[in-house]
This record gives C-alpha cells, sequence and structure tokens, in this order.
C-alpha cells in the first residue's frame, strides 16, 4: 500500500508524496502531518505540509489557490494580493478563467459560486489533477496523481493500463506517458489542461480555447514576450530563493535572457546526466557562457549510485515512476543539502515546445489536413493498440472546432506537457521546494502561437532567438546546441564540443542577421 501510516518525521519522511494533496469527502487520516482544510461540507482537502494552500472567502464566494501563482504585471503580489484580486474579477467562471490568463506558476484553483463548485489548473496542468470516475466509484476523490486514490479506493490496475506497461513502445521508452486521459486505473481519469471538472458532479468541460486568435506580428510579439518573461521571473524572484536549469539549449537560454537585471540573485544549475561525457555541450556550454557573465554555476553530477531509502519513496511518490529520473532527483537533493544546507525553486525552460510547430514539421502533414488518432499514436511512439488509438481518438473528438488554433499545437500543450512533462514535475518534487516554469503562462503561449509558424519552427526559431537578441544579445555569442547541428560533421563532433566554444554555427549567424534587421 502506498499509504502507509506516518511515524516520526525524517528527513526521508518529509519527502514523501513531497507538494501532493488529496481532495475528497473526508481528511485521509493515515496522513497525520497533513494540513486539513474543509472546502465545504462534503469536500475536505488534504495536502502536504509543504504545499501551498491559500483561500480568500466572499459572500457566497470562495477561492481555494493549492500551489502558487505569479503576475507578471505585478511582481510584487503574493499569493493573497493575487486572490483578493481574482475574488473582484469573479462576478461569473467565464471571468475568473479569462483573469488567470495574465498568471504564471504551478497551481491549481477551486472556486465556489453559490451551489456550483469547480477545479481548474494552470495552463500546461503542471500542478496535476487525477480524478475518479464518480459513475464507477460512487465517490469523487481528486488527487496529484493516481496512486493516491487508488489506494484510497483499493483500485486494480485495469487489464488495458498493464497491458500498455508491458508494451514494446511503453518499455523502450523511458520517457514514457499516458495517451489522452487514460490512466493504470479504469476508474481513475487525468484532468488535462485547459479543462476545468465540476466537483459536483465530477463531469469534466473544456473550456479554452474560446475564440478565435488574432495573428500577431514579429515585432510586436517579442515586445510582448519579452515583458511577460521578465515579469514572471521577477516575480518568482521576489517570493524565493532560485536556481535556473541551464543547459546548451534554446528554451533555457530565453530564460536566462529574461532574468538579466536580477541575474545576480540566481543560483545556476547543471545536471550532468549518468553517461553523459565531461565535454557534453549541456555541459560545456553553460559552463562558458556562464563563466563570460561572472555568475556561479553548479554542476550536480548525476550517479547510479543512491541512497535506498531515497529511491524507496521516489518509487513510491507515484503509481507508475519514470525510474530513469531517480538518480537525477537524488543528486540534486545531496548536491544542495550540502552546499547550501536549504532547497530552491528551480526554474526550467520547459514548456517552449508548445510553440515550436515541433509536431506539424514532424509530421509533415500540411495545416488543413485531417489528423488521425494513429497519427498522434505515431509522434508519441505509442504503438496502434486498440488502448492507444481509443484514448487518442477521444481526445480529438474533444478538440474539435477549436477555432483557428492548430489541432497539433493543442497536442503538444496538453499531451506532451499536461501528461508527460506535469508527470516529471511532480517526481522532481522530491528534489526541489518546487518548480516554476515561465513558458507557463496564458497569455504568454497565446501569444506565441499567434505568430506566423514560419517564426516559431525549425530549424531557426526566429521567434526565441529574436526574444534573446531582444533581451541579452550577448547570449547568442554563444553556441546553441552544436551536438545537434548536423552542418557540423560527424569527425568534427567526435573531436569533442571545446573547438567550437567561441564560434557562433553558421544556422545562428544567419538568424542573427535576420534578426538585426528587426532592431537595428
Amino acid at each position: 500500500m502506498i499509504l502507509e501510516m506516518e511515524a516520526s518525521v525524517s528527513v526521508f519522511d518529509k519527502l514523501r508524496y513531497r507538494n501532493q494533496f488529496v481532495l475528497g469527502p473526508h481528511f485521509i487520516e493515515k496522513l497525520v502531518s497533513w494540513n486539513c482544510t474543509h472546502l465545504t461540507g462534503s469536500i475536505v482537502l488534504s495536502s502536504h505540509p509543504e504545499l501551498n494552500v491559500h483561500r480568500n472567502i466572499y459572500r457566497n464566494k470562495s477561492l481555494t489557490l493549492i500551489g502558487c501563482m505569479l503576475d507578471p504585471y505585478d511582481p510584487a503580489a503574493n499569493d493573497s494580493d493575487i486572490l483578493s484580486e481574482m475574488m473582484q474579477n469573479f462576478e461569473s467562471f467565464d471571468s475568473l478563467f479569462k483573469y488567470t490568463h495574465r498568471l504564471g506558476g504551478r497551481w491549481i484553483v477551486v472556486a465556489k459560486n453559490g451551489n456550483e463548485i469547480r477545479l481548474f489548473n494552470d495552463p500546461a496542468g503542471l500542478r496535476q489533477v487525477f480524478y475518479s470516475d464518480v459513475g464507477l466509484t460512487g465517490e469523487l476523490w481528486c488527487a496529484s496523481q493516481p496512486g493516491m486514490i487508488a489506494d484510497i479506493l483499493s483500485l486494480d490496475m485495469s487489464v488495458e493500463g498493464i497491458d500498455y506497461i508491458n508494451s514494446y513502445e511503453f518499455q523502450n521508452n523511458p520517457e514514457y506517458h499516458w495517451p489522452g486521459t487514460s490512466t493504470p486505473f479504469k476508474e481513475i481519469i487525468h484532468l488535462l489542461p485547459n479543462h476545468f471538472l465540476h466537483l459536483s458532479t465530477g463531469m469534466c468541460e473544456r473550456f479554452w480555447p474560446n475564440c478565435f486568435f488574432q495573428e500577431m506580428s514579429l515585432d510586436t510579439a517579442i515586445q510582448k514576450c519579452s515583458a511577460l518573461f521578465q515579469g514572471v521571473i521577477r516575480s518568482a524572484s521576489n517570493r524565493f530563493e532560485l536556481a535556473l536549469g541551464v543547459t546548451a539549449g534554446l528554451d533555457c537560454r530565453v530564460v536566462l535572457a529574461a532574468s538579466k537585471g536580477i541575474k545576480n540573485i540566481f543560483s545556476y544549475m547543471t545536471v550532468r546526466q549518468i553517461g553523459m561525457r565531461n565535454d557534453h555541450a549541456d555541459v560545456m556550454i553553460p559552463s562558458v557562457m556562464l563563466a563570460q557573465n561572472d555568475l556561479r554555476h553548479d554542476l550536480v553530477e548525476s550517479s547510479l549510485v543512491i541512497d535506498k531509502e531515497h529511491f524507496k519513496i521516489f518509487q513510491g511518490n507515484t503509481a507508475v515512476p519514470h525510474s530513469v529520473y531517480a538518480s537525477d532527483t537524488y543528486a540534486i537533493n545531496d548536491y544542495y543539502a550540502k552546499k547550501y544546507g536549504k532547497r530552491f525553486v528551480v526554474l526550467t525552460g520547459s514548456a517552449a515546445e508548445i510553440g515550436r510547430c515541433s509536431h506539424r514539421s514532424d509530421l509533415k502533414k500540411p495545416l488543413g489536413e485531417r489528423i488521425y488518432a494513429e497519427d498522434l499514436a505515431s509522434l508519441e511512439r505509442m504503438g496502434k493498440s486498440r488502448y492507444v488509438l481509443d484514448s487518442f481518438d477521444k481526445w480529438l473528438r474533444g478538440a474539435e472546432n477549436i477555432y483557428n488554433y492548430d489541432v497539433l499545437d493543442l497536442h503538444e500543450w496538453e499531451q506532451g506537457h499536461g501528461n508527460w512533462l506535469a508527470m516529471c514535475q511532480l517526481e522532481f518534487d522530491i528534489a526541489w521546494k518546487d518548480l516554476i516554469t515561465p513558458y507557463n503562462c496564458r497569455e504568454l503561449l497565446e501569444t506565441m502561437l499567434s505568430v506566423d509558424k514560419k517564426y516559431r519552427k525549425a530549424p531557426d526559431y526566429l521567434l526565441y532567438k529574436a526574444i534573446i537578441y531582444n533581451l541579452w544579445p550577448e547570449l547568442l555569442n554563444v553556441p546553441v546546441n552544436p551536438h545537434k547541428d548536423y552542418a557540423i560533421s560527424r569527425r568534427k563532433k567526435s573531436a569533442g564540443i571545446r573547438k567550437y566554444m567561441g564560434i557562433i554555427p553558421s544556422p545562428i549567424k544567419k538568424s542573427l542577421k535576420n534578426i538585426q534587421r528587426l532592431f537595428l
């Protein structure tokens, strides 16, 4: 059983189900150190003691925040300030949803208006929610991951779920995730991003997209995205001690560029994963780039040798954990405990893929041509079992008539991030105080998707590079992912990345010329 009786609170006890919650008809008595919050007479929140919970009640309305919200337009605002303004804008559920478009962070909101109560989460669903199918269980339970609900209701994994776990595709993909809203349990459903849950009925509805988007010029989008990135990061810096994850990639470099004005308050961190050479670009590029700007760099070296108790808790914190991440979480925990004696909130470049048209490029289907469940299964490398295809077909039916948004952009948003990334972040809660993804702001993502695809897609990713150029142009003097630059010969690659440290690869030079025409 996952929900074991808690004894003395040791260091490892604090990591058990860290930052998780359960919402249901009663408090979970076995979790004796957890906090209990009565939202209504029949809805009770059980929350890990380190998980932030904030409430605002006014007459027949209430707002309950689980997690952290960030306001890029008012970086000094804390959770209480944001909830107060949300309450002022809570004329209807539609007005409430609209207000949250501006907000970043990683959060869940439970909103009550009279007798109606709804639950929804942050744009990419990174503070994730799973819920029971009341038609099969009779009771509505919600939780951070399906294993908690399965333990409460004594549920077994479904035959279909076990078959999928045992499939070739699942076993050969260390970063596996589940198709559509499915979970290992037929009685438990995943609440995907852009949907809300009626807590009175257990029914789910899509609330976004809710209108056509207007195409935005590249120059306008650059300025708006730059301001939103800076606002979210400054808001986080006012609340937390921050570490910024840095690799050789483009996505985290955008985040780094947006932090320039407060760059000296960060800890900059790179994880050298198992099997990664010392001269790997994801190790060398951050080291050189940060040294050039006199910034402190923490290199965390992952190892196969990890504490048994840490591994046990990591494996027990979710229903079907990604064991490949256990070593990284232990290395981060161990490094920061020994060097700093405390936890940091980490900023990541995750969710940038939502705006990069990668699925459209990979599938090679022109815009307007119908997308099928088989297409999505192929993109996600999930095989063609009936279980997988039915899950994607159900999602596609729910994504029909989504105004002028590309269904593949929405798929990347809700499946790649709402499923895979959200679970990964939950698993990494064992290592960090919290994880903040500056891209996880609906207004920011809407802005990026409103830009012509030619500025967002490979190989140049002009929108992303233009944001960097606008905020901290010198960061483009260091190569972006040179180990993935196919213009570099195999012989040169094998010689090591050191040769290319001061050289801008030709694709970036070409991009810089285009960017310079915008700003000079």
